[in-house]
């Protein structure tokens, strides 16, 4: 009688244990969760996948930096992701006026501006100020606690550049200390 309930067992087990996958993680659910407490966590994502700070080239991957006496609120959010020694991507969001929480727009009108760049073994796509380069988005500063030294916000932004892929950033967020 045992034997024969290890035989009717075993397949039971074998079935359960292959008809089990493994669930796929959203790419949303990889980014950091959108806190405001100054937990140096910054993450995106870039056309529908997950980007966050990724490898060490000898400088901070993430930083932030803000100059309340320098025009009206200088800041200025840079991000580094090394994907391999030819992949390399860089994203970087500033500007001027920031003195409170409030939104900015991206395009480039508005002091403030995003810009992206991504090195390939196959070339260079830049997004920065050229006239060339399609631009519209928004930052949404969710808190400015100048006493203690956080900011934290949203951000989306879409690039285009002629030659180049169209960079749409969606579900950004971070929080920083500075």
């Amino acid at each position: 009688m045992k034997r024969t309930s290890m035989l009717l067992l075993l397949p039971l087990c074998l079935l359960l244990a292959f008809s089990c996958k493994k669930k796929d993680v959203a790419p949303i659910d990889q980014l950091p969760a959108a806190t405001q407490e100054g937990k140096m966590t910054m993450g995106c994502l870039v056309n529908g996948k997950a980007w966050t700070p990724k490898g060490n080239n000898g400088t901070l991957r993430l930083g932030f930096i803000y100059e309340p006496g320098y025009a009206n609120g200088s800041f200025s959010l840079g991000a580094y992701r090394l994907l391999s020694d030819t992949d390399q991507e860089f994203l970087t969001i500033g500007g001027s006026n920031l003195n409170s929480q409030r939104e900015f727009s991206l395009d480039g009108s508005d002091v403030s501006l995003a810009s992206y760049m991504r090195l390939t073994a196959g070339g260079v796509c830049f997004y920065y100020r050229e006239s060339e380069v399609y631009r519209e988005g928004k930052l949404v500063i969710t808190r400015l606690d100048v006493p203690n030294h956080i900011i934290a916000g949203t951000f989306e932004f879409t690039l285009a550049r002629p030659g180049c892929d169209t960079i749409r950033v969606t579900d950004g967020r971070f929080d920083m200390k500075f």
